[in-house]
């Protein structure tokens, strides 16, 4: 069966961080037991009977409460590293989210233009009204692209790596081509955090530009970031043949090994 087999080569590793809530449960249930039994004896007498109900009644509910978890909403209770191979996790999906999984998150006919199979006439109009109630039509059509690379400089500077990115993107897709503004958007998704996202806008820079030295230097950033020391390293002696003062400085302050004496960089006074 060909969808069994692409089921069989499932990876659950890329979602270990995912974890059951399973023995966070088991732990808030035992604390609460310890609890009571701990203040039966530090209780007047006359409420003692009180906590001793609730020491032999509260585990029966909490046994009743696991029990519908675990009979009605299974699918939500086990984390994918839970199950010995990665079909045992699928055959607890429904088939819809089977078949998502299998042919990508969007899918091979996917188009920003077309809304999804679910969507009815009604959610489709609900959208276009709420999307024309917006700003976003009219900024969109009229700001011209350099008025996006300035506001992309004024959310960087003021750290909001997330708008500073949407602009800088939406600047490039007004025809803002250049290196440097790909250089841009990769620096700030290293920012972000989303390293391979970074490394590829910056490799982008460098096919436009290769002496893009702005875009070299965080392509050292961000391999050092990914665990790749030696691309980092090369990177790095890259960056300090071609760059600025600048550059150089900042360099030597990201890499230790490299150092100053041997590279021509002053030190510092």
């Amino acid at each position: 069966m060909p969808k069994e087999a692409k089921s069989a080569k499932f990876d659950p590793s890329p979602y270990r961080s995912i974890t059951s809530p399973i023995p966070l449960l088991a732990l808030f249930g035992g604390i609460t037991e310890l609890i009571i039994g701990s203040l039966v004896f530090k209780t007047a007498q006359q409420y003692q009977p009180y906590l001793i109900a609730g020491a032999v009644f509260l585990p029966l509910a909490w046994l009743a409460v696991i029990f519908v978890l675990i009979a009605k909403y299974h699918q939500n209770l086990y984390a994918p590293r839970d199950f010995p191979q990665g079909e045992h996790f699928l055959a607890t999906l429904s088939a819809q989210t089977r078949a998502m999984l299998e042919r990508g998150t969007l899918g091979p006919g996917f188009s920003p233009f077309i809304p999804s199979e679910g969507t009815t006439a009604e959610d489709f109009s609900n959208i276009q009204r709420d999307i024309s109630k917006t700003p976003w039509p009219w900024l969109l059509r009229e700001m011209n692209a350099t008025e996006f690379l300035t506001l992309h400089t004024l959310y960087n500077e003021g750290q909001n790596h997330s708008l500073a990115l949407l602009t800088m993107n939406i600047a490039i897709s007004k025809g803002l081509t250049a290196s440097k503004n790909y250089g841009f958007a990769s620096a700030s998704l290293r920012k972000l955090g989303r390293l391979r996202e970074a490394k590829a806008f910056a490799q982008i820079a460098l096919q436009i530009d290769s002496v893009n030295v702005d875009a070299r230097y965080n392509l050292a950033l961000i391999c050092k970031e990914m665990g790749d020391a030696d691309s980092a390293t090369e990177l790095a002696r890259q960056v300090l043949a071609q760059g600025t003062e600048y550059h150089k400085r900042r360099i030597v302050e990201e890499f230790s090994s490299l150092q100053v004496g041997s590279i021509g960089v002053p030190p510092n006074p």
